[in-house]
């Protein structure tokens, strides 16, 4: 995983951690994981996604598994 900026076209409206509005965020922190970009609003959100992405990214199960 590595930090990055988000691309044309992605929206960033809340962490996708505990859903604070990235709007209030005045330098979110950014990850990319399986091609889709994910914000944070604090590096304690981005840390805690990067135990475990699959916890908080929407795949179907046979994803998961892999």
């Amino acid at each position: 995983m590595t930090a990055m900026k988000p691309q044309l076209g992605e929206t960033i409206d809340e962490c996708n951690v505990c859903g604070v509005p990235i709007a209030s965020v005045e330098k979110p922190f950014i990850a990319d994981f399986k091609d889709k970009v994910y914000s944070f609003c604090s590096e304690r959100c981005f840390q805690e996604f990067t135990k475990d992405p699959m916890k908080y990214t929407p795949f179907e199960e046979e994803e998961r598994d892999e």
